[in-house]
């Protein structure tokens, strides 16, 4: 398995198209069958016609593509003006996958990882696939939109979709390691929703959310996790087959609840009754050593990063991976498993304070730890 990435910044797409396409045959690795395309809103309207190029002049047999607030790739990472990061290997077997509402394609038999790219309004459904794969076979995100392009802008050899998911599914000819790099760890103990309606949380363990917050902080941590409380603040939200990290919005001082969301409290988020959560805190070492716990499983020849804009990783551009042939886009959560959870186990979910990395690796033979989808 052999892997490169490119990178352009020229304003006119089809100069940039070029560029990064001259770029990845000058690595001269023998048919790039899969190859990802990202760009910035200032190239969404283009999108199509950029992977109509990409198939023209590289003849992969899949390419998955997105329009983003930003991407990332050799070196750069790129949030304002125009910005082209091309993703190429050579990967053995590949099967292109869409999901639209009650649609989605299935998981071939015998898939070692699969990458998807979805709509952040589509989160339920990117779940499906969620469930169909072991923890680390799964990688990706909820596209953060490009601002010019009006929402979200996915590609699938050259169809594009605005709505729920793309991805591909790779065969025996690669390995594929997906993990989330939360910026978070758990700290405190695991608790249960006692009251909540929609994204707040007015009751945990049947006291007041910020009551019970004010004593875990008090009695139950160490002064260093006290510290890390005031840089951030998320909380682990656990269901029987997956789990969401959301960042704390803040807390109501009217009534000790505590929201869920970004800046502010999320009405798309629903916390039922009686979820066992657990808070966590933002922390860039532990983060940084689940990425690097990652690279040194195997020998990684690339890697797809995908940072959401909570994650601390984003702002470094995922520096432990800029030595690879790296390519990826902002992203509104990251898709996969994580670390820690309410109960410290590896628990495939939404995870919007977290970055998505699916680390590529060279395997030996078509059986050498084979991953399987389950029946």
């Amino acid at each position: 398995m052999r892997a490169t990435a490119s990178i352009s910044t020229h304003p006119v797409a089809a100069s940039a198209t070029g560029e990064a396409v001259g770029q990845l045959l000058e690595a001269q690795v023998e048919h790039l069958n899969l190859v990802c395309c990202f760009v910035t809103s200032a190239h969404a309207g283009a999108l199509e016609d950029i992977i109509a190029a990409l198939h023209a002049l590289l003849s992969p047999d899949v390419v998955l593509g997105a329009a983003s607030s930003g991407v990332i790739g050799p070196g750069a990472v790129i949030d304002d003006g125009p910005g082209l990061v091309l993703w190429g290997a050579a990967v053995g077997p590949v099967t292109p996958l869409r999901l639209t509402p009650g649609a989605p394609d299935a998981i071939p038999d015998g898939s070692r990882g699969v990458v998807v790219l979805a709509d952040p309004a589509s989160a339920p459904a990117a779940r499906v696939w969620l469930g169909q794969l072991p923890a680390g076979a799964l990688s990706g995100a909820l596209v953060s939109p490009a601002r010019a392009a009006g929402g979200s802008v996915l590609a699938l050899n050259g169809v594009i979709q605005r709505h729920g998911a793309v991805g591909v599914a790779l065969g025996h000819g690669v390995g594929v390691q997906g993990v989330v790099c939360p910026g978070t760890r758990p700290v405190g103990p695991p608790m249960t929703v006692t009251r909540a309606e929609g994204p707040m949380i007015y009751e945990l363990d049947g006291m007041a959310a910020r009551a019970r917050l004010d004593r875990m902080a008090r009695d139950e941590l160490p002064a260093t996790d006290i510290a890390f409380i005031n840089r951030g603040l998320a909380l682990a939200v656990a269901t029987e087959t997956a789990e969401a990290v959301y960042p704390v919005a803040g807390a109501d001082p009217t009534n000790g609840a505590l929201g869920l969301g970004g800046d502010e409290a999320d009405p798309r988020i629903a916390v039922e009754l009686g979820s066992r959560v657990r808070f966590h805190v933002r922390d860039p070492a532990e983060e940084a050593a689940e990425v690097a716990r990652a690279l040194h499983v195997h020998p990684v020849d690339g890697a797809l990063i995908f940072p959401s804009r909570h994650c601390i990783a984003a702002r470094r551009g995922g520096a432990p991976l800029l030595d690879l042939p790296i390519g990826g886009c902002r992203a509104v959560a990251a898709l996969g498993a994580a670390p820690g959870g309410t109960d410290g186990v590896r628990v495939p979910g939404v995870h919007r304070a977290s970055a998505a990395v699916a680390c590529f690796y060279d395997i030996s033979s078509p059986s050498d730890g084979q991953q399987s989808t389950p029946a």
